[in-house]
């Protein structure tokens, strides 16, 4: 990585036709840099002055005479301070900024923009952390803000994220100024902090939900349904899925990946065991692992096998498919043969839409995300974050000092002062 004090620009939207993209130069001559390829159209004066006051500045993008584009500039950021802009500002040590180029988005007028601000001095950087650079952040938590946002993809995502610039810090300073006189009270509050972060993270990196089953249980029919879209072929012969398949989707706004599996049954060839084995190596990594059976045939046998296999517990659920034809079995049944009633089932039916609603609230509740939880919280939201509050020691916090010092040392960074590439 380059020195911090180096100027270069960055695409901060995506790349590619668009209606508008955004770029950003930054460095310590990143205002003159805008400058010797802008012209402004209104007003007279450099554009460091123009600029200084916060407002956004329409003018043109040129290359000699020739007129590359209409754009909008602006700082990014808080700004220059005000002294930058006075008279004989310029004999001062150079001031770092940050500053926003909005050009129209075809991919040759945003190639023009970069070419030129890369010939006075600012050459493009367009590996992923230049775009978390780009970002001003005053400690390692805004910096870990800035990156989770970059990588969420739901709008109830960002939400959550939105909510924890806002009121995260705060909340966590509180706790600090307080561990001195209440060292216990701090604890519990990091450990709820602590506990939110499983979800947290499902809302930011996504679940993954793996389904498993006997053969023709439904398995397919019901993933594609979730996803709203054929992924897996559907067939009534059994076993047509030998491998498994994997898809995006989005429920009630939270990024699942869900997982089809070749179903298992007693008899498997060869080839079928392979897929069989390749789709219990998916369940291992499952947020949740979701048994499918068909309610319209008799339970299989080795039911309570396929309910143990790849674990229990929190992980688990179990859907039981074709309601509208019809049930030949009770989940007492199950219970009877030593599964816990603690294992949520719910009856559905792919071709009527019957009890999707209730799964997609099992598999939310089974990720955190259901009952008391709630995307306007305080919560850690990455894995540095959740390692740190755990390596904590009861000792530490004996009289509160270790508790502040992870809050300040570790959770925020510091004393809020600015932080080098090589810190972070």
């Amino acid at each position: 990585m380059k020195p911090a004090a180096d100027n270069w620009c960055a695409l901060l939207t995506p790349p590619g036709a668009a209606a508008i993209s955004v770029v950003r130069v930054c460095g310590p001559a990143a205002v003159d840099i805008v400058d010797a390829v802008f012209r402004m159209g209104h007003g007279r004066g450099p554009l460091r002055a123009a600029l200084a006051n916060g407002t956004l500045r329409y003018g043109e993008i040129v290359d000699g005479e020739e007129v590359v584009d209409d754009v909008l500039v602006s700082l990014a950021g808080a700004g220059l301070p005000a002294s930058s802009v006075e008279a004989g500002a310029g004999e001062a040590e150079p001031l770092a900024a940050a500053v926003d180029i909005c050009t129209h988005g075809g991919v040759r007028v945003v190639e023009r923009v970069l070419e030129l601000l890369t010939g006075r001095g600012a050459p493009l950087r367009d590996e992923p952390a230049a775009q978390l650079d780009a970002w001003p952040a005053a400690d390692r938590l805004q910096r870990e803000l800035n990156a989770s946002l970059m990588r969420v993809t739901t709008l109830r995502g960002v939400r959550f994220l939105a909510w924890q610039r806002q009121h995260l810090e705060r909340h966590l300073r509180g706790l600090a100024e307080s561990a001195g006189r209440d060292p216990a009270h701090a604890r519990r509050e990091i450990g709820i902090l602590l506990d939110r972060f499983p979800p947290a993270r499902v809302l930011i990196e996504g679940g993954r939900v793996v389904f498993t089953g006997p053969v023709n249980s439904g398995k397919s029919t019901l993933f594609n349904t979730l996803l709203g879209r054929a992924a897996a072929v559907v067939s009534s012969r059994a076993g047509t899925t030998r491998d498994w398949v994997s898809a995006e989707a989005e429920i009630e706004g939270a990024p699942l990946t869900l997982v089809d599996t070749a179903g298992h049954h007693l008899a498997a060839g060869a080839l079928e065991q392979l897929a069989i084995d390749a789709g219990r190596r998916q369940a291992l990594d499952a947020d949740v692992r979701v048994v499918v059976f068909d309610g319209a045939a008799d339970l299989p046998p080795h039911a309570v096998e396929l309910l143990a296999a790849g674990g229990a517990g929190g992980r688990l659920a179990v859907a039981i498919t074709k309601c509208d034809l019809g049930t030949k079995w009770k989940v007492e049944r199950l219970h009877q043969a030593g599964v816990s009633a603690s294992i949520p089932m719910v009856r559905v039916s792919s071709t009527t839409g019957a009890g999707l609603a209730e799964l997609a609230g099992v598999l939310l509740g089974r990720l955190g995300l259901g009952g008391t939880w709630k995307d306007d919280a305080p919560a850690l939201f990455t894995a540095r974050q959740a390692d740190a509050v755990r390596s904590l020691s009861d000792e530490d916090d004996a009289a509160g000092a270790g508790i502040r010092s992870l809050i300040v040392d570790a959770l925020l960074g510091g004393a809020g002062r600015a932080r080098s590439p090589r810190e972070r």
